[in-house]
């Protein structure tokens, strides 16, 4: 279908053959239909939540480099809040905190429409990896709930592989068991 598309895009037909340059064109639009819809078994999109100020953002280990970095430390912070000290951004009570707030939601909305603009692209395209890191000051609340929002709705949305990684948990002093 690449090369289908590209013949019709770049070469110029010496014979006038409109309803047959209709067709090909229907059939590679369908074709792009039919790949989006099933996703792409090589991609995989790897979302991360890191601390800004333990440990910076993680090196992207696939060799492609690139991918997205989101700073959360923008958004209202329930680290701050001693009822949330020993909860992360898995916690319910965080998660609700945080969705409270017109701005993160806002944030959510605009970090989707972003990456979904390049994963549909990397899927038409046959890429096989994509990051997406969020990061906020200790790694903890913010960013978890950001990256967790986010893996929620890829998941959703396409038929590709989606990982998530909490690379601050470790480090968490807090009840969280998920």
């Amino acid at each position: 279908m690449d090369n289908l598309n590209w013949l019709l895009e770049n070469v110029e037909f010496s014979l006038e053959i409109p309803e047959l340059k209709k067709c090909l064109e229907e059939m590679v639009r369908q074709g792009r239909k039919e790949k989006k819809k099933s996703g792409n078994e090589n991609l995989v999109v790897e979302i991360r939540s890191f601390s800004y100020l333990q440990q910076g953002i993680p090196e992207d280990k696939s060799g492609h480099g690139g991918g997205f970095v989101f700073d959360c430390r923008a958004l209202p912070n329930p680290g701050r809040l001693i009822e949330f000290k020993n909860l992360s951004g898995l916690d319910r009570p965080v998660a609700d905190f945080l969705a409270r707030h017109e701005e993160v939601g806002l944030f959510i909305d605009n970090v989707d429409k972003v990456v979904s603009q390049s994963v549909d692209k990397y899927i038409e395209r046959g890429f096989n990896h994509l990051a997406i890191d969020f990061g906020c000051t200790g790694g903890q609340h913010r960013s978890v709930y950001c990256a967790c929002r986010i893996y929620e709705i890829l998941r959703k949305k396409y038929n590709i592989k989606v990982t998530l990684t909490h690379t601050m948990k470790d480090k968490w002093q807090c009840l969280t068991t998920e």
